[in-house]
């Protein structure tokens, strides 16, 4: 899973103004049922790839498609379905073999998550349970989590408690060269996860959210067919991390209204790990509202990040290091990401048909788009672009 993080976080701004498109009010559930349609591209490339010892090609393009459906099933009960499958080709894991254009080259990757959640009407409380898994060619991987959040008696505030547990088992993929000659203690990874989060209406204006994400990870922490090399060494090893990690992420975020067309945000995160990773992050966007239907959001986030203590560029490892990586998502750098997202929600719906025996109503409610560019400064590079639908049935 390792090769989807910057993946997945990079992504993670373009599907949230697709998510947001038909997102559910869970405090006042409309009972029609809600669909997203999601369609993401990620196309990356760069010369330090941890495969090759962080030396090589990152090229990169991956093609993600997601379902969602919110399903009320009563007035107080909602299920929610979603289910998503990823293709990518990778120049880089391809050098996993000395042989180019091996089967590693690309890969698909299949997931469902089910939760359901319960708001009943006559309190201020809202809680639910869920279950998921992931699938790839060197990975399977399950989930379970939970969720409690209560409000105060005047709703302006309200606290979150979200713990997560995740088991995955690697299927065990060494480079060529070194198969027969190594191994690993565990093909298992699992992680304990707790979500801490606080939202206060401070102002007519102004709003306010705390968040924290600890997170416990245990067993094959490294990816097994990432090579170091060492200086005097003409065969590489393979990557090596502690069997366990902790991460402390704490974050802000502020959304100040300055009217009904314009909407600024604010973020801030900061991130420690257990080997010694640190970062911080600073977003900035709007929310520009051009008439009823159309609202445009730029973004800018910038990333500093301090290296790892087990990181070493090619043929620059200590020989006596118990742990090391030549993977640059754990070195010293700094990053910028540019979006623009556009959202097309008129009143009524962009269009609106009836279907079925039943003659039931599908509306076509939203229409979002996003694209983006990402530029690291090791030198590597990206492009997103995503595009979405919300649909309601009624």
């Amino acid at each position: 899973m390792k090769k989807y993080y910057l993946i997945f976080l990079l992504m993670s701004s373009g599907w949230g103004l697709c998510a947001q498109s038909s997102s559910v009010d869970t405090s006042a559930w409309r009972g029609e049922t809600q669909e997203d349609f999601l369609f993401h591209y990620y196309d990356q490339d760069g010369i330090h790839s941890a495969v090759t010892g962080g030396v090589g090609t990152e090229e990169l393009s991956a093609y993600d498609s997601q379902v969602q459906v919110y399903i009320p099933m009563d007035s107080v009960s909602q299920l929610h379905i979603r289910g998503g499958v990823n293709y990518y080709s990778s120049a880089s894991t391809d050098r996993i073999d000395t042989k180019i254009s091996s089967a590693s080259s690309s890969d698909v990757q299949t997931q469902l998550y089910i939760d359901w959640e319960e708001a009943p009407s006559d309190q201020r409380v809202r809680y639910g349970l869920g279950v998921g898994g992931a699938t790839e060619s060197d990975y399977l991987s399950g989930s379970i989590s939970g969720f409690l959040a209560w409000r105060s008696r005047d709703r302006s505030r309200e606290y979150q408690i979200q713990p997560q547990l995740f088991f995955d088992r690697w299927q065990l993929f060494f480079p060529d060269e070194l198969r027969g000659s190594v191994s690993v203690d565990t093909d298992q990874r699992n992680a304990y996860n707790l979500g801490l989060t606080l939202h206060q209406i401070i102002g007519p204006r102004l709003q306010l959210s705390l968040s924290s994400d600890l997170s416990l990870q245990q067993g094959l922490l490294s990816t097994p067919f990432h090579r170091v090399y060492f200086p005097g060494e003409e065969l590489p090893r393979l990557e090596r991390f502690p069997n366990w990690r902790f991460r402390l992420p704490l974050g802000g975020r502020l959304h100040y209204y300055w009217g009904d067309f314009l909407i600024g945000r604010l973020f801030y995160r900061y991130y420690w790990d257990t080997f010694d990773l640190q970062s911080h992050t600073i977003q900035l966007g709007l929310a520009i509202k051009i008439g009823a239907s159309l609202t445009l959001s730029p973004t800018y986030r910038f990333h500093h990040q301090l290296a790892s203590r087990y990181f070493a560029p090619f043929r620059d490892q200590s020989p006596d290091a118990q742990y090391y990586t030549s993977d640059y998502d754990l070195a010293t750098f700094d990053s910028q990401q540019w979006t623009l997202g556009i959202q097309y929600s008129p009143l009524y719906g962009i269009g609106r048909w009836r279907y079925g025996k039943h003659q039931r109503l599908q509306v076509l409610k939203s229409w979002t788009f996003r694209i983006g560019t990402y530029r690291r400064s090791d030198g590597l590079t990206a492009f997103m672009l995503s595009t979405g639908l919300g649909f309601s049935l009624y």
